[in-house]
């Protein structure tokens, strides 16, 4: 993927369409607004700074998002715009949560590896067999 290109000429490539509703939700200013937006939502719910998401991932989650979305037609544009935006949102700031959480739980864990236990010791008591700590 060329992710070069402007993301409007990018998106276009991928879903093969041209739509107004394409070109204002790809837009530049639009993604820094949703990218902004979903962001400020998972730090208020993490309580945490949180730095600017790669482009990659939000042209990703944003595609996604466009293509699960049946829009309503050219007089529905402003609220089909504002219910994409709504809708990445919401999904986006959820994932960057789950990725935080992900990544907090796996720092811990990595950071308080358990020591293993001496191996048990064979033994025999009156022709027993039994395993000696």
């Amino acid at each position: 993927m060329d992710y070069a290109k402007s993301s409007v000429t990018w998106a276009k490539d991928i879903t093969k369409t041209s739509t107004s509703l394409l070109e204002i939700f790809f837009d530049e200013d639009n993604i820094d607004f949703i990218e902004k937006a979903s962001r400020n939502e998972a730090e208020t719910k993490l309580g945490m700074t949180l730095t600017v998401q790669e482009r990659k991932s939000v042209l990703m989650l944003m595609l996604y998002t466009y293509q699960q979305y049946t829009p309503r037609g050219a007089a529905y544009l402003e609220q089909d715009v504002s219910k994409l935006n709504l809708m990445y949102v919401k999904s986006a700031s959820k994932t960057i949560e789950n990725a935080v959480k992900d990544y907090a739980f796996y720092y811990k864990e990595a950071s308080t590896i358990a020591i293993p236990n001496e191996r048990p010791i064979n033994s025999s008591k009156k022709n027993q067999l039994y395993r000696r700590r």
